[in-house]
């Protein structure tokens, strides 16, 4: 298992920005880290058989207590997932302001991490 960061968050919705981001490859055993600017989205696809849950890890805890780690699912074949992490609150963060995650399967899955403006 490796810990994997995502490419930096693509900017997209301003003059000259590119509106097609590039996406890499997921796989399951890794984790996966991008910077949460408040702003960012992870837009996930899935082309692969089976669908794929993802798992946001939160290291923070409340009054002693370890927050739930929030799941998305990304449907099979035809996937099509914008999970806006910005809305989640820091606590989805480590010390850095970057947050994590893992996949369940991931055959044809991709993502990219984007801001918009």
């Amino acid at each position: 298992m490796a810990t994997v960061a995502m490419a930096a968050n693509q900017r997209v919705g301003q003059p000259g920005s590119e509106l097609n981001p590039s996406y890499e490859a997921i796989a399951t055993g890794n984790t996966y880290t991008f910077k949460n600017t408040r702003r960012a989205i992870l837009h996930l696809k899935k082309s692969g058989a089976g669908a794929a849950t993802i798992t946001f890890i939160t290291p923070a805890t409340v009054s002693g207590l370890a927050v739930e780690d929030p799941t998305y699912i990304v449907a099979a074949t035809v996937g099509d997932e914008m999970i806006a992490i910005g809305k989640l609150s820091a606590i989805y963060n480590d010390g850095s302001g970057i947050a994590s995650f893992t996949t369940s399967e991931g055959t044809g899955l991709t993502g990219a991490v984007v801001e918009a403006d």
